[in-house]
């Protein structure tokens, strides 16, 4: 150990842990914890902010384009992306059926809504694109 500096005390500093009572939390120190929901639910939202002049536009045009619209957004949140995979089977279990997701796509496409990215042997990757603001 070292000598002692003068002018200063050389006693040890009080143990913190020797006395728990000084560690307890007081009331309204702790919030209420917030349960997470199941990973399941996790996938059950559509998440935004959605630009209003491109839904808009999307409403306008005819069929599924509305929906499968939507479908792309709601996937576009989960992996936070804005370009996803097109797929039958997500389409499917909103009640649209392939050839009606295809046209959807289609006038989505003709709109300026989305550009499709076409690869032989390969399902489609739609990017969801900005549109002017029709204010």
């Amino acid at each position: 150990m070292y000598p002692p500096t003068p002018g200063v005390d050389a006693t040890p500093p009080p143990d913190l842990f020797s006395d728990l009572s000084t560690l307890q939390l007081l009331p309204g120190m702790m919030s209420e914890a917030k349960p997470k929901p199941p990973r399941s639910c996790r996938r059950d939202f559509l998440k935004g902010p959605i630009p209003w002049s491109w839904l808009v536009r999307a409403m306008a045009l005819p069929g599924a384009a509305l929906a499968v619209a939507l479908i792309l957004w709601r996937e576009a949140g989960i992996v936070k992306r804005l370009t996803v995979a097109a797929g039958h089977s997500r389409n499917r279990r909103c009640g649209i059926l392939p050839d009606a997701g295809r046209r959807a796509l289609r006038n989505l496409e003709k709109a300026g809504l989305v550009s499709i990215a076409r690869k032989p042997g390969r399902g489609l990757e739609v990017t969801i694109l900005e549109v002017e603001n029709d204010g």
